[in-house]
């Protein structure tokens, strides 16, 4: 009679490790999506812009083969109806690797719109100054995946950003990002299911306030990385809810939010003068908040191993 009672308690025991232990299915995102063929009167729109003048993209979901690219441009106003709206997507994209490439742009407004599902980065801004992204939601759909785009919204050496109202979902870096960029806003956003929701590296003059960010793997990173022309300092965060970023790490191997821990709300990591304060920070497994140095997540290469002693 022992035996058969033994039994059937190991085996309940052993289905319940089982379940505690596994890993969670990868959340998704899956809207409703009826495409619309004007890839090529938006290309044109995109390519014959002049300087202070907008391109109003109407409603309605489009599908793009390439990248749209504004590169040299000044007083730009790039306009869809809403969110909810105006898609631009570009699944099966088969030229180019962002999904909206901007360079030394000046005075630049792109608002109101969703943008998915390209090959790389969703919207990607360089060398420019004096840019507002508000209201766009950058997003991979499907189940979050390694094979998503890295970052959803991605200015970078820029000056002069205000990011606000936007939300960003499914990058297999980070969500909204700032690299090697001065005097940045990022307020009022929501990120998540991305490995990184909110990411600050190499930037100085940062605000990053009222935002939600939650169901990442980490929550808010602030970074300086090395062997980059710019470092960054005073950044201030404040404000901010931060909570449940327990997803299981989908980065891509070797990048550097690939060694991120799950469950980890904020890390500060190899830069100063940050000021974390009155934010809400909570519901991480591994810790809510942390100040770490760099080798923790990048080891020293060429580290001389210590001789044994004899």
């Amino acid at each position: 009679m022992k035996i058969k009672i033994v039994f059937p308690i190991i085996g309940i025991l052993a289905l319940f490790m089982f379940l505690l232990l596994k890993s969670p299915s990868m959340p998704s995102y899956n809207p409703y999506r009826d495409y619309l063929d004007m890839e090529t009167s938006i290309l044109e729109a995109f390519i014959t812009t002049q300087d202070s003048s907008s391109i109003e993209l109407p409603e309605g979901h489009y599908l793009f083969s390439q990248s749209l690219i504004l590169d040299g441009k000044k007083n730009i106003t790039l306009r869809g109806k809403g969110i909810e709206k105006t898609v631009l997507s570009f699944k099966g994209q088969k030229q180019g690797a962002e999904g909206i490439r901007i360079s030394n742009c000046k005075n630049l407004t792109i608002e109101n719109m969703s943008i998915e599902d390209a090959t790389g980065d969703n919207l990607k801004i360089t060398d420019s100054e004096n840019i507002i992204i508000r209201n766009i939601r950058s997003a991979w759909t499907g189940e979050v995946s390694t094979q998503n785009g890295a970052y959803a919204l991605y200015p970078v050496l820029c000056k002069n950003i205000l990011i606000e109202g936007c939300e960003a979902i499914g990058a297999s870096d980070a969500g909204i990002y700032v690299g090697q960029s001065q005097n940045v806003t990022i307020k009022n956003n929501k990120a998540y299911y991305n490995v990184a929701g909110i990411e600050s590296e190499n930037s100085s003059q940062v605000q990053i306030y009222n935002n939600e960010i939650y169901q990442n793997t980490g929550g808010l990173l602030i970074f300086n990385l090395p062997h980059l022309t710019v470092y960054g300092e005073n950044v201030k965060a404040y404000n901010n809810h931060i909570h449940d970023n327990n997803m299981k790490n989908f980065g891509v191997k070797g990048s550097i939010v690939s060694t991120v821990p799950r469950g980890s709300g904020v890390i500060i990591m190899a830069t100063k003068k940050v000021a974390l304060y009155e934010n809400k920070i909570e519901n991480h497994k591994t810790i809510n908040s942390s100040i770490v140095s760099y080798e923790i997540y990048v080891p020293p290469k060429n580290k001389k191993k210590k001789k044994k002693k004899k």
